[in-house]
């Protein structure tokens, strides 16, 4: 099926039913986890809803091809050093559902960023 390009406020009275709680499967029946927080540098915050199917796609059809890639054309990266992260333990809030509310990205407190540390 073929969808029209849209924006964000063609969303937003969705993503306002899922914070508010009056329908949290306004826009997917798995479950939302958390509404990211986009940083606002088009003037105002946008939330994003959420899931582990969504983080999981991220990550093997975005990163994973990334990073493939960069070895497939620069077969030398694989032995060059694989980390160096800068983080923040971000302040979340909770939406009236009781959604947390905030940034996307990986923090100290994640599972997964224990797998970093020495």
């Amino acid at each position: 099926k073929t969808l029209p390009l849209t924006r964000y406020p063609a969303y937003a009275p969705y993503i306002e039913a899922m914070r508010n709680g009056s329908d949290p499967t306004a826009l997917t029946a798995d479950h939302v986890d958390l509404l990211a927080a986009t940083s606002g540098t088009s003037g105002h915050r946008s939330l994003l809803p959420t899931t582990d199917v969504q983080r999981s796609c991220f990550f093997l059809k975005g990163i994973c091809v990334v990073f493939n890639t960069m070895f497939d054309v620069f077969p030398d990266a694989l032995h060059l050093q694989k980390t160096c992260k800068i983080t923040y333990m971000p302040c979340y809030s909770t939406s009236p559902s009781g959604l947390r509310v905030g940034p996307n990205s990986s923090s100290p407190g994640d599972k997964s960023f224990q797998k970093l540390l020495p």
